[in-house]
């Protein structure tokens, strides 16, 4: 009786999720304002980033539009539930609802509810504290840590948009299987959020064995471009001409 009891507490939660997020998506559009976020990642010492990407927040549509290897782009439709991913040499595209992110998600929670090594190895316990390396937090789980400086943009609806974008490609990495686990990411993008702050400059640092990496991550936030406006045509006439496909049929990254 106790599982049943747990499985179906966690299926509340999931739903009420769910329906929170629906809820925050429409009251942001009913106010928001187009921006853009530009976001530059560095590896190590490199002064040269190593992936750019231009993130467009446009009447409840959200564009990730990558800079240097612009072979696939990522278009975001809370509104609609789902995120759709477009790959240009092929001209293929696969689209994945909301509710599949928020499920897969849950879903890896509980199976390592019982096991707190395998909590601790995916960062399901991990706490935002302050950090000690700039202003603003820091979290840490494994190998991985994470310190982030933030900003107050001037809208805090920005805030929110942003910080629904965070959450949505953490729970996507997740599905597409990206190495790093997201849940101590998500909890330190909710802290964040929570504040009305957009970061301004994070980093990572991961530590295996003998080896360290690092990585750094800047966001400048500003005013939607003309050819930011191009882009976004062509993603639309990308998605009424590129051929539909499974998830599991997708270039992997």
């Amino acid at each position: 009786m106790s599982r049943l009891n747990s499985q179906y507490s966690r299926l509340v939660r999931v739903i009420a999720l769910a329906a929170t997020f629906a809820t925050c998506i429409s009251d942001a559009c009913a106010q928001s304002t187009p921006f853009c976020v530009t976001v530059k990642t560095y590896s190590g010492a490199d002064l040269e980033p190593s992936a750019e990407h231009r993130i467009v927040f446009d009447n409840g549509l959200i564009y990730d539009l990558p800079q240097l290897d612009p072979s696939t782009v990522t278009l975001y439709d809370p509104a609609q539930g789902r995120v759709t991913l477009l790959d240009r040499p092929r001209q293929v595209q696969t689209t994945i609802s909301i509710d599949d992110l928020i499920n897969v998600t849950a879903q890896a929670r509980a199976a390592a509810e019982a096991d707190e090594q395998k909590k601790e190895q995916l960062g399901l316990n991990a706490r935002v504290q302050t950090s000690d390396r700039m202003v603003g937090y820091s979290i840490q789980f494994g190998g991985a840590t994470y310190h982030t400086s933030t900003q107050k943009p001037s809208n805090p609806v920005m805030a929110a948009e942003f910080g629904q974008l965070s959450d949505l490609a953490s729970r996507l990495n997740l599905v597409r299987r990206h190495p790093l686990p997201p849940f101590a990411r998500m909890t330190l993008n909710d802290r964040v959020t929570s504040a009305g702050e957009i970061p301004l400059e994070t980093t990572l640092t991961l530590k295996r064995g003998d080896q360290t990496d690092e990585y750094r991550s800047t966001m400048a936030i500003g005013e939607v471009t003309e050819a930011d406006k191009t882009a976004m045509k062509e993603i639309q006439g990308m998605a009424g001409l590129y051929k539909s496909v499974l998830l599991a049929e997708f270039p992997s990254e």
